[in-house]
């Protein structure tokens, strides 16, 4: 990860176009069109082609006790820092059904990273990365955290949204990254991501993971991963079930 005035990215960004969630055939993970759509179970014509099986990995296993402060032995974000996490968020909302990521003169990856850092650079900040790297960056620099109700202008991090590596397992660690923009009441996380349907809205809950609407037909979470003929019962398609973490970099970037 690089700390640079944002006007500076362009030549390092170059670079990283291998990187992010683009892969060979410029397939993107995302929402499957559901996103602010009423309720759609993945088996109504969302079945495309050879799947996953599923191995036994459980996404969203083994979440490590938290204080509620986030990262252990974190602080609660003062007025500033939340100011500049919202200015994150304000600048992916900005981007909500664009079909490029542009910000003075610089051009971005059209994909979920380069989503992530556009947004960034909008709100003042230089981050750079793909979805792999600012995974490990966050926890490298004590930014990651499992709170289940993240901080507006945190990125959240998903594993398993499609299979990277073309092996039919679900072994993809790290595939999707989104950017939060609002966390309700009752714990849905409202976030913006680069999916297959371009620059939308995306939702999840993480006290109801599996879920996919609650009683009320309220959306708790959106749908991350396609089904495919050939998944075998148990395969995670749901942003709450493919979740891993959260990266609160407005905290660092925006730092004197």
């Amino acid at each position: 990860m690089s700390w640079k005035p944002a006007s500076s990215l362009c030549g390092p960004l170059v670079a990283l176009l291998i990187a992010g969630c683009a892969h060979s055939g410029f397939r993107y993970p995302g929402p499957l069109g559901s996103v602010g759509r009423p309720f759609l179970a993945p088996e109504d014509g969302l079945q495309d082609g050879p799947g996953s099986v599923w191995d036994g990995i459980e996404p969203g296993e083994e979440q490590p006790a938290t204080g509620s402060s986030g990262q252990e032995g974190a602080p609660e974000p003062g007025a500033r820092e939340r100011q500049t996490g919202a200015a994150v968020a304000r600048a992916a909302s900005h981007f909500i059904g664009t079909s490029r990521l542009r910000h003075g003169g610089d051009s971005f990856r059209y994909d979920c990273s380069g989503l992530v850092m556009a947004a960034h650079a909008r709100a003042g900040l230089a981050l750079v990365g793909s979805s792999e790297s600012l995974l490990q960056d966050a926890r490298r620099i004590g930014v990651f955290h499992r709170r289940k109700r993240p901080w507006v202008g945190d990125v959240a991090f998903f594993e398993n949204t499609y299979d990277r590596n073309g092996n039919g397992r679900l072994d993809d660690p790290i595939t999707h990254v989104a950017v939060v923009v609002s966390v309700a009441a009752d714990g849905t996380v409202g976030m913006v991501h680069k999916g297959s349907k371009g620059i939308a809205p995306l939702v999840m809950n993480l006290e109801h993971p599996k879920d996919r609407s609650d009683e009320e037909q309220k959306e708790l979470n959106d749908y991350l991963r396609a089904r495919r003929s050939g998944d075998r019962s148990g395969t995670r398609y749901l942003a709450g079930e493919l979740w891993i973490g959260f990266g609160s970099f407005w905290r660092v970037l925006g730092a004197d």
